[in-house]
């Protein structure tokens, strides 16, 4: 794979993570052509993998600015277009302004993969070391694109399996939708074995642990009535405030991976840790409007942002909290919220991004190696949204690199971290019902088909169900304090 090093300072380095580190490719002893328009120069490119003797060639550019890259020891000619030149602007004494340009002047931190247009941004690039640099780098290139496929079909493609395991564990066949109940509470040998698809084998002592490992999590002071009021019988009718409190429940727990990115029967791999919590839905729920939302007269105009955005980091620093207490390394996240949920508020996403730095700085003492935040376009471009939001702050801050990426599933990236042998998470935006009520997975089994739905049928999550935890299901919550 071939590497790059831009240094801002025009001084001749190494690929060490340090400042100005950009990016690399995915195919190795391919040639790099990068579209700009202007004249053409020359440059050698060499091919290398994680050598990080390389040597250093310095290019002049028109207007001035030094380009370093990093090159192997063997290379070939590569046509690299030259840039226009830049109109040249007065220079402003205002301290403001100066700190503008200079932030403007900063490298680009974006890849553009040769074989496609899947991009991948790194923040706090100063933080990356040797070992995260290749896990990352191997991690890209193995990982296979997403599964451009509505999420019915995915959905159809492994409910079957599903429901034929569940029927073994005690399922009741002509049982269907979002409860379940079992005619016994997994009364079956630990060696009896579950098939989950064609490959994936389950057997009942694993799945015992699984059930085991997983508890339920509230924030220190989250809950008007306290924590032992955070499991609700499934008949209870929410109130609006049990609905807007209900942002501070996590459900969590390891969970097997059981189908890859094409839907299909896997092999078993190591286990990675789900974290189900409700993010804010501004498009459906009237009590989360009602909340979160100023009025003029009877229609709600605008976000109230101190609300709104001391519940994002609720929200983001309980769900790190939590991977980091059980040892996760390389958390895989999501843009939680800004789907359909976003509503017809077009700022949240940059809301969600811009906390989610904010709880990553306020946090040094999570201990990530690296943050992944998996961003697939689907008419929304997220990837552009978070990426700018980082980018407008000073990523000094950041406790370890952020690398935002698109068109990977969340879920490849966990599994193939867990299956390397590194310790991985993902994140499930629930429901507050799920989290609550204890009907993790939602619609799984019939209904309208979401994230949270094709994670119950992807994964081993619906061992976080009531109805096949009853145990999870019985005992108290456990407070846990977040820092925003």
């Amino acid at each position: 794979m071939s590497w790059f090093k831009w240094t801002g300072n025009g001084k001749a380095g190494t690929c060490d993570g340090g400042e100005g580190w950009t990016s690399f490719t995915q195919k190795q002893n391919e040639k790099i052509q990068q579209a700009e328009k202007g004249g053409k120069t020359k440059v050698s490119v060499g091919t290398w993998g994680l050598d990080l003797e390389a040597c250093i060639m310095t290019t002049k550019r028109r207007n001035g600015d030094k380009v370093q890259r990093a090159i192997g020891k063997t290379s070939e000619e590569t046509e690299i277009p030259r840039p226009a030149p830049r109109k040249r602007t007065a220079r402003s004494t205002s301290p403001a302004r100066r700190k503008k340009q200079k932030r403007s002047m900063s490298p680009v931190k974006k890849i553009t993969l040769p074989d496609d247009e899947t991009q991948v941004m790194t923040f706090g690039a100063r933080k990356l070391n040797k070992k995260t640099i290749a896990v990352i780098s191997s991690l890209l290139e193995e990982c296979p694109r997403i599964t451009r496929i509505p999420l019915a079909s995915a959905a159809n493609r492994m409910l079957s399996h599903v429901r034929e395991w569940l029927i073994a564990l005690g399922r009741r066949p002509a049982e269907s939708g979002m409860k379940i109940q079992l005619k016994n509470q997994m009364d079956l040998d630990d060696d009896t074995e579950l098939n989950i698809g064609k490959k994936f084998k389950l057997n009942c002592g694993d799945a015992q642990k699984l059930k085991n490992a997983a508890k339920i999590t509230v924030v220190s002071g989250g809950l008007s009535d306290g924590p032992e009021t955070t499991i609700l019988p499934p008949k209870h009718v929410l109130t609006p405030l049990e609905h807007v409190e209900s942002k501070q429940v996590m459900v969590s727990g390891p969970v097997y991976i059981t189908f890859d990115n094409q839907y299909r029967s896997k092999s078993q791999t190591n286990t990675v840790l789900a974290c189900s919590i409700p993010g804010i839905n501004f498009e459906y729920s009237q009590e989360d409007l009602g909340y979160f939302c100023t009025t003029e007269g009877t229609k709600r105009k605008h976000l109230n942002e101190k609300i709104v955005t001391k519940t994002m980091k609720e929200v983001w620093s309980h769900a790190l909290t939590v991977m980091a207490g059980e040892g996760v390394k390389y958390p895989v996240l999501c843009a939680i919220g800004c789907g359909e949920f976003k509503g017809k508020f077009p700022n949240v996403p940059k809301l969600w991004a811009s906390t989610l730095f904010d709880v990553l700085a306020a946090n040094p003492g999570f201990g990530f190696d690296c943050v992944l935040v998996s961003l697939p376009t689907f008419g929304e471009d997220n990837f552009s949204i978070f990426s700018s939001s980082f980018n407008s702050k000073d990523e000094a801050h950041l406790p370890c690199p952020v690398v935002m990426v698109e068109d990977y599933s969340m879920v490849t990236l966990a599994d193939e971290l867990a299956s390397s042998g590194h310790a991985s998470s993902l994140l499930n935006p629930s429901d507050v019902e799920a989290v609550r009520k204890g009907y993790i997975g939602m619609y799984w089994d019939g209904g309208h088909i979401a994230l949270e739905e094709l994670l119950a049928l992807q994964t081993t999550l619906l061992l976080h169900h009531r109805g096949l935890n009853k145990a999870l299901w019985s005992s108290p919550a456990t407070e846990i304090d977040v820092k925003i």
